[in-house]
């Protein structure tokens, strides 16, 4: 047993945590049915006192284990080490570690300090912001210290040097936060930085969000300078420390960044370069010496999850010239991110990049960025470069952008010059997905594109026009972000700004964080409907329940609900009390039901619905088109979040000793859901079945949410599916429907309705995008019109792409009945289109696989299944026949499978050169995993075009490759099958399929012998096993028979001339074959036929339907390797030992 993956509040040894933290870990067996009985948690401190010491604890929880101990000092590295025992009475232990950061305000000696120069509040545009500055401190150094921590953050977004190199590679610290309140500072290691003697620390500050007119922070007085705030602690070799801090001595100066916008763009002029500006030898008398600020210590928290860096490089795809004579690069993905050019060009020259995510229909720069009251207001999404007349390499500091194309103006680009800098919050993968259907494998890609492009900093909704932390867009799809990717502390950061955010009457904003145009504009809505308070809708502001809810439902995160469980409940008051106080003019229910349906106020509703946005959106009647929705929505969304959160302090309660609270928030919450329920199916829903708007989507949410009255949901289903029939098949829904369209269907029985819209290429749809060579997913469905053109709106916005949760569950098998995934539920429900899906995920426990595929045999589909299930796990497995199995723990194999086809490229390479390329393919694939020929190489499948001419040339070859990777008469060789067959380029002559598995317990292997029946290969010449056995568990056998023929002890053939003899004797052979390792023919899960003459079918399928009745086979017409043989059959067993 092994445990791994250690991690502490879902980061690996983080250096500065400033919260009581969380443990995980993950096992790994080669045992099957492994699961944790009991852990025992222990940490240390840097002189190796243990200051917790949890106990053996009976338990199979292995992740969100909350520390318990004393409090934690600042600036201190702890150890912690878990040991963990299985039911099988194995124990394992781990070690990793943390440091805690600044814990208290008095930790800080440094000072704030910031620029002379006057600061002025920016305009929205390009060119219209203040020079980025430059600050820096020389200090010497007594010795080179043995540790050096440096604590650093500032007002605007900053790069961080120590002596002329970056201390990382993050982008835009501090990031995106509620200012006002929490602050982050980010902690470097930088000790092999650091060197005895003159030492310097640079910080290069631009604007960011911080002074970004868009996002500017929502404080009454505030201060438009840069400043920068850093402490650089120092340990020497002989245990003396020392601080250097940011004061009076910091000096700063303007830069080449004349202008840094994150909307805008940069303005960069080389000639004002400062050489050497952050190294310690440089001359810096002529610089400004910094102004100490009173800005306070009491906002500041250390950052919580991973940085905003470069994850990814792409080169220019294509490089053309528009009909309007532009100079355009076509990086062939749409991204967030921005373009790193080499330059080498006259001084003076000003190089101009223009970035769009979409051409027009001549195939011309296409600006699609739209404003509305204010919002995408100065996005011009340009960056300025300015030559020095010396070759250089830039890429922009302090900006980002969302696109795939570029107009160059200035020069005459050439492609290699120019790379797309793909920019993102680091997160670790979780997820793989891929079917036979290249379609849906793009769509899939889409996704995972458009959440890498706005996952950053904060989830936005688009990476071009406003850049924000639009609520309503994460609840949506906050499921499919953690099926993808690692988002824990990314979602923790932003719900604790989320919480930041609520105002003094429990009000989630719709935007978090609330600032630049966004707190003014809904409190301007919100009085429009006569609220008080921030600006706020249904279907955003329940962000606050749904995401850590939805946390907790993927990763069995209850931190994140006992973290943000008053935050929850004073949104659930806030729905509460405005159902329960205000009344629609109109409304002519009686108070009872009134008071429990939230129908006033400001609300989105659906939010985009295709049918009412097919020119973009329409402003003049965006009143009407929101309410024809949010009459639904906002009941039914209030009643989810009081709902949710009953049932999260339900949670909550069984999990703590004093749960007296939780179990009264229990009662009362679920007790007003269920009125809230109650009056929505008296008040909402109609008597006749109908709902007060007849739209797609207010059919969908009460199926969905199991909301219908019994006598009225065939009525509801009905009313669904002629909603679709009368749009053409496509999809109406919007924001906050779509999400649930399809299991909707699902739930009324009409998958096939499901898969009919997933397969839909009609505008509007998924595929359609695809169809239209998207390369993320889009704002609105209706990208482009009917002639064309495409429209003004933002071509990366993820919500439309929470459809991935239906397609991980249904298609691609994987689904929890529990939190966590601690119960697997693998159920694949194939449509007939898809032919093969593989779906894996790391759930907190290990990675769980789904493979199947769908192959025809004698006119039948036969459905194959492959999982692997990781310990501390039980799965469900409900094949698409209805069979239902229960399964425990896999033990930890890898199976490698690899088909080598040569194509015409292969040219006039015999038959021996092009085994031996094909085994070399194998050998490297194999290499690369840690893996062999010799040892995990257990099945190869050859195939010989012309196999009596070109059957000589594979021996000779695998003869040769086996001698040189010790595989001998001596030692062990391969089963194996060699057979005619051909591919479809005549010059390949060689086709090979290879089985390869890593994992395997020591002794596992064994191979099939019956020397009195049949001899070994190596007598006559060839060089393959006869049979393997493969022990894949303490219990389980599998058998791979290799192409077996009649021949007796001395390699002869046996009744020659005489099928039905021969096929007696070979399975004679393959019987003893079988017994020499404990199996029998009754194991045979399927035998291959290979016949040299199809006209013996007839007489071979009655006799295996005879000897083998209730075994699969496949007869099929094959040039044996000897020409005598008549037959030839193969195999696969399974036993029980």
């Amino acid at each position: 047993m092994l445990v791994k993956n250690l991690k502490v509040l879902h980061m690996e040894k983080p250096l500065a945590i400033d919260v009581v933290p969380y443990f995980s870990w993950m096992m790994e067996s080669d045992i099957p049915n492994t699961m944790q009985e009991s852990y025992q948690l222990t940490i240390k401190d840097t002189a190796g006192n243990c200051i917790y010491d949890s106990g053996v604890v009976e338990s199979s929880s292995n992740a969100y284990i909350p520390y318990k101990g004393a409090k934690l000092q600042s600036r201190m590295r702890y150890l912690w080490t878990v040991r963990v025992s299985d039911n099988h009475g194995n124990t394992a232990t781990a070690t990793s570690s943390f440091e805690t950061g600044l814990l208290s305000e008095s930790d800080w000696s440094a000072k704030w300090v910031k620029a002379h120069r006057k600061g002025k509040k920016r305009k929205p545009g390009f060119g219209k912001q203040q020079p980025a500055t430059l600050f820096r401190k020389q200090f010497a150094l007594k010795d080179k210290p043995v540790k050096a921590r440096l604590y650093a953050t500032c007002h605007g977004t900053y790069e961080l040097y120590l002596n002329g190199s970056r201390a990382d590679s993050r982008l835009l610290a501090p990031e995106h936060t509620v200012y006002e309140k929490y602050l982050c500072y980010q902690t470097y290691d930088v000790t092999e930085q650091l060197t005895e003697g003159s030492n310097a620390i640079g910080m290069h500050v631009g604007d960011g969000w911080y002074l970004c007119p868009q996002s500017l922070p929502n404080m009454k007085k505030m201060d438009y300078a840069h400043a920068v705030l850093f402490q650089l602690e120092i340990t020497y070799p002989d245990g003396s420390m020392d601080m250097i801090i940011s004061d009076e001595d910091v000096k700063c100066s303007n830069g080449p960044v004349l202008s840094a916008d994150l909307y805008a763009g940069e303005y960069y002029d080389a000639n004002k370069q400062i050489k050497n500006w952050n190294c310690a030898d440089f001359m810096d008398s002529g610089w400004t010496s910094c102004m100490e600020a009173n800005y306070g210590y009491e906002n500041l928290v250390s950052q919580i999850g991973e940085p905003v860096i470069i994850v990814k490089e792409l080169p220019v795809s294509r490089l053309t010239k528009s009909p309007k004579g532009e100079w355009i690069l076509d990086f062939g993905q749409n991204i967030a991110g921005f373009v790193r050019m080499k330059v080498n060009a006259p001084k003076g020259t000003q190089i101009t990049l223009e970035h769009c995510e979409i051409l027009d229909k001549q195939g011309n720069f296409f600006n699609n960025i739209q404003g509305a009251g204010g919002v995408g207001k100065g996005v011009d999404q340009k960056d300025v470069y300015v030559c020095d007349g010396t070759s250089a390499t830039y890429e922009p500091h302090f900006t980002y952008h969302g696109f795939r194309y570029v107009r160059v103006t200035g020069i005459e680009p050439k492609a290699e010059d120019f790379t797309a800098c793909v920019v993102s919050t680091e997160k670790e993968n979780l997820g793989t997905f891929k079917t036979s259907d290249e379609r849906l494998n793009r769509l899939y890609e889409n996704i995972r594109w458009s959440q890498c492009a706005n996952m950053l900093s904060v989830p936005t909704d688009c990476p071009q026009r406003e850049k924000a932390g639009w609520t309503g867009d994460m609840l949506v799809y906050s499921r499919t972000a953690l099926l993808n990717e690692d988002c824990t502390a990314f979602f923790t950061r932003w719900l604790y700004n989320m919480e930041c955010d609520q105002d003094e009457y429990g009000i989630i904003p719709m935007v978090v964080p609330q600032d630049g145009n966004y707190p003014s504009m809904g409190k301007l809505m919100s009085m429009m409907y006569g609220v008080k308070g921030s600006g706020t809708s249904s279907g955003w502001g329940d962000a606050a329940v749904i995401v850590p809810y939805s946390m907790y439902e993927i990763t069995g995160n209850t931190d994140i609900l006992r973290q943000q469980y008053y935050c929850m409940r004073r949104w659930c008051d806030y729905i509460i009390l405005q159902a329960a106080s205000n009344k629609p003019k109109d409304s002519t229910l009686p108070d009872d039901i009134e008071k429990y349906l939230w129908d006033t106020g400001y609300h989105y509703g659906e939010w985009l619905i295709p049918s009412q946005s097919k020119n973009g959106l329409d402003m003049k009647n965006l009143k009407n088109i929101m309410s024809m929705s949010s009459c639904y929505t906002a009941p039914i969304f209030g009643w989810n979040s009081v709902h949710t959160f009953a049932k999260i302090a339900e949670i909550l309660s069984e999990e703590t000793d004093d749960n007296i609270l939780y179990l009264s928030d229990m009662k009362k919450y679920q007790d007003i859901a269920d009125r809230m329920k109650e009056a929505m199916q008296k008040g909402v829903i109609k008597e006749d079945g109908s709902m007060p708007s007849d739209l797609m989507g207010a059919y969908v949410l009460p199926i969905y949410f199991n909301l219908v009255p019994e006598e009225h949901k065939e009525t509801f289903a009905g009313n669904l599916v002629k909603s679709i029939e009368n749009n053409d098949m496509c999809m109406d829904t919007g924001f906050l429907t779509t999400p649930y369209l399809l299991d909707a269907l699902c739930k009324i029985g009409r998958i096939d309705l499901a898969y009919t819209l997933l397969w839909q290429s009609k505008k509007p749809s998924w595929l359609y995008e695809v169809d239209a060579g998207g390369t993320t997913i889009w704002e609105n469905c209706n990208g482009y019109d009917d002639d064309g053109n495409p429209g003004n709106l933002s071509f990366n916005h993820y919500a439309f792409g929470a459809v991935a949760d239906w397609i991980f569950r249904t298609v691609g098998g994987i689904d929890t009945k529990v939190s966590g995934f601690k119960h697997l539920r693998i159920a694949p429900k194939p449509d007939g289109k898809i032919r093969s899906s593989s779906r894996s995920y790391r759930t907190e426990q290990g990675t769980v696989v789904c493979e199947w595929n769908i192959t025809k045999s004698e006119k039948k589909n036969i459905f194959s299944l492959h999982t692997v299930v990781p310990c501390n796990t039980v799965a469900t497995i409900e094949l698409p026949d209805g069979t239902v199995a229960e399964m425990h723990t896999t033990a930890r194999q890898r199976f490698v499978y690899q088909s080598v086809r040569f194509g015409a490229y292969v040219g006039a390479a015999d038959s021996a050169t092009q085994t031996r390329r094909a085994f070399e393919s194998h050998i490297h694939q194999l290499t690369s995993r840690g893996m062999n020929l010799k040892d995990h190489c257990h099945r190869t499948w050859i195939f010989v075009r012309d196999v009596d001419r070109h059957y000589a040339g594979v021996v000779q070859a695998r003869n040769e490759l086996f001698a040189r990777q010790g595989l001998t008469s001596d030692t062990h060789y391969i089963a194996s099958t060699g057979i005619g067959g051909a591919c479809e380029h005549r010059e390949a002559l060689v086709a090979i399929d290879f089985l390869s598995v890593d994992g395997l317990q020591p002794g596992a292997v064994s191979y099939l012998h019956a020397p009195e029946y049949l001899n070994p290969t190596h007598e006559y010449g060839v060089a393959f096993e006869r049979g393997t056995c493969l022990q894949l568990a303490p219990d389980q056998r599998c058998y791979f028979v290799s192409g077996t023929a009649s021949i007796d002890k001395y390699g002869e053939c046996l009744f020659r001339g005489d099928v039905l003899t021969q096929a007696g004797r070979l399975f004679l052979n393959i019987e003893k074959l079988l017994e020499s390792a404990g199996g029998t023919l009754a194991d045979m899960t399927y035998f291959i036929v290979y016949l040299r003459d199809i006209a013996d079918a007839p007489v071979l399928r009655r006799y295996m339907q005879i000897r083998f009745p209730n075994t699969p086979f496949l007869l099929t017409e094959a040039r044996v390797c000897r020409p005598e043989w008549l037959i030839e059959v193969e195999g696969m067993a399974v036993g029980n030992q």
